[in-house]
């Protein structure tokens, strides 16, 4: 797209990170460039050209590939850098499909390099699918076990799915270390999380490339309604069918081959039963899977039958904003902000929904620690936090941790780990994962039952943010 300011971020960071380290030679030297270099240049060059930028003439340097391949993985990392950019950024230029095509382009890069570059012993397979394990909190997260999860999971229970964007490499340590860093106290009641409720982990493998990953976010974003990936029709069709139907089978498209349809009031029962929680890209993942179980359901039911029992599903989020103002399922978005934040804008958030961002964002007004904001479908709601960029938490061994945020409010740990003193967003946010995964919904996931001088507190400010909602139109 004509005029995208981040060709211009693009372009320099090309010139700073690897033609620096580059040799220029002085004779043309493209018959001996490899031809994965080769690809992803001259579509470099092409996102340049379609932004305006005057093209970058590579024919006469020995590209060092470790640093082309370091820069081609890192493109969201300079977007997630340029503040200035950032500040006035629109969504067409962030979801530019010819940006989209450049992302792509970098992914398929990525894994033409296995094996290709000396000291690198990345293995990347943007083909590879979702792992999915069931968590054992019954002895409290830090001694959490991990089974991979051979079957599907059981409608007639409650159910909590975290979906995750880390790339984790696949075994028990692994997940072990990731759950203990990034959820710290927020899954720390046992008659929720250990005996009522069975909770699950959907992540992708480390072989799974951070631009693939982002690919698939854009897309999302560009099409929320109707856009899936394989990967996402076969972690349905692993794990989530249970829901939609008894003994029921579909292809490798999501077309049903047969199926024991349930009842309306059994559809909207089982997804009651199933709440989501995500952080930043892993709310892309949680939507899509939700679209491919609304492409199943519609084979099977009516479009309102499953319009009311996907309303029933909710998504409790970090990090990334609602994708539609009409959502298939209801829930609780969360994301904090600097109060002024001028050049310190949460980047993601920005990034993927820039005009939902400036509306939603904290503006410290009514002395309260939050703004909240209602969706024009009625049942979700965006919770902007506060941000401060550096805190004290109490982790789960009572060791005393700062946190500085170098991302301006996207780090989990502002929601998921307690802080010293009195902690709006992370009490918040527990309260509402717990009543989601216990039931309910609507404005009720936003009151703890049982509480103390902390809790009421809370709950009297939540009350008060309700009250003054700003609904998005």
């Amino acid at each position: 797209m004509n005029n995208n300011p981040f060709a211009k971020i693009f372009k320099s960071a090309l010139i700073d990170d690897v033609l620096s380290k580059s040799i220029l030679l002085s004779h043309n030297n493209s018959e001996q460039t490899p031809s994965r270099i080769k690809i992803f240049l001259e579509e470099l060059n092409r996102f340049f050209m379609s932004s305006g930028e005057v093209p970058v003439h590579l024919q006469n340097y020995a590209i060092n590939e470790k640093a082309l391949l370091s820069y081609a993985l890192f493109l969201r990392g300079y977007m997630r850098d340029a503040q200035k950019v950032l500040q006035n950024i629109e969504s067409k230029y962030t979801c530019d499909t010819d940006m989209l095509r450049l992302f792509e382009a970098s992914s398929h890069y990525a894994v033409a390099c296995n094996g290709k570059i000396k000291g690198s012993n990345h293995v990347y397979d943007d083909e590879v699918g979702y792992l999915f394990c069931k968590v054992d909190l019954s002895k409290g997260i830090v001694n959490a076990r991990f089974a991979r999860q051979e079957n599907s999971i059981n409608p007639e229970r409650k159910n909590l799915v975290l979906f995750m964007p880390f790339r984790i490499k696949n075994n028990e340590l692994e997940l072990k270390k990731w759950l203990y860093k990034n959820m710290y106290t927020s899954l720390d009641n046992p008659q929720v999380f250990g005996k009522d409720t069975d909770v699950y982990v959907a992540y992708f493998p480390i072989q799974k490339s951070r631009c693939a990953k982002i690919s698939s976010t854009i897309k999302t974003v560009i099409n929320p309604k109707n856009y899936t990936e394989t990967q996402d029709v076969d972690l349905v069709k692993q794990a989530f069918l249970p829901l939609l139907a008894s003994n029921i089978k579909i292809d490798d498209d999501g077309q049903v081959l047969q199926a024991e349809t349930y009842t309306p009031a059994q559809l909207k029962k089982n997804f009651a039963n199933m709440t989501f929680m995500s952080y930043c890209a892993g709310t892309a993942d949680a939507h899509r899977v939700v679209t491919v179980m609304r492409h199943i359901s519609e084979q099977l039911y009516s479009k309102d039958d499953t319009q009311k029992a996907l309303q029933n599903l909710f998504i409790v989020s970090y990090g990334f904003l609602p994708l539609q103002k009409y959502s298939d399922y209801s829930g609780a978005h969360f994301f904090s902000n600097e109060v002024h934040d001028n050049y310190k804008k949460e980047p993601f958030a920005k990034m993927n929904n820039p005009e939902m961002y400036e509306f939603c964002k904290f503006r410290n007004e009514n002395l309260l620690p939050a703004k909240v904001t209602l969706m024009p479908d009625q049942r979700n709601f965006v919770v902007a936090l506060k941000n401060d960029s550096s805190f004290t938490i109490v982790d789960n061994k009572e060791k005393l941790i700062e946190i500085c945020d170098t991302e301006f409010g996207h780090n989990i740990a502002h929601v998921t780990a307690s802080r010293l003193g009195y902690d709006f967003g992370s009490q918040q946010f527990k309260t509402v994962l717990e009543n989601a995964v216990s039931g309910k919904r609507g404005t009720d996931v936003f009151y703890r039952q049982r509480h103390g001088e902390a809790d009421a507190r809370t709950r009297l400010t939540m009350a008060s943010l309700l009250n003054l909602k700003q609904q998005l139109v």
